[in-house]
């Protein structure tokens, strides 16, 4: 018999939760088979997949609004490149002067 201690204990997960309901509802099956689906009970690729695209849509977008909120808090100077006519001419110029030599 195991120690208490040693029982892995599973952690409920809203966001997972939340997942569930979602490729049930896209599915059209029940949030229990889908979990079955999830928990290698059943097959079925519909559910698998879209099941992946919405965990992968949500990283992105985690990691998108990650990336903004770090920005305000160290806004990273963005370095624009001199691209004004003037300068842009001038430097023409220079080259056909020195091409004219």
């Amino acid at each position: 018999m195991a120690h208490k201690s040693m029982r892995k204990t599973r952690k409920y997960d809203v966001t997972v939760t939340a997942r569930v309901k979602k490729t049930a509802e896209l599915t059209g099956f029940t949030e229990d088979y889908v979990n079955r689906v999830l928990g290698c009970d059943r097959t079925n690729e519909e559910i698998m997949e879209v099941y992946m695209e919405l965990e992968e849509r949500e990283e992105e977008l985690f990691k998108t609004m990650m990336h903004q909120q770090v920005n305000k808090l160290v806004p990273i100077p963005i370095i624009k490149r001199n691209t004004d006519k003037k300068h842009g001419e001038s430097a023409r110029k220079r080259t056909e002067n020195a091409e004219n030599v």
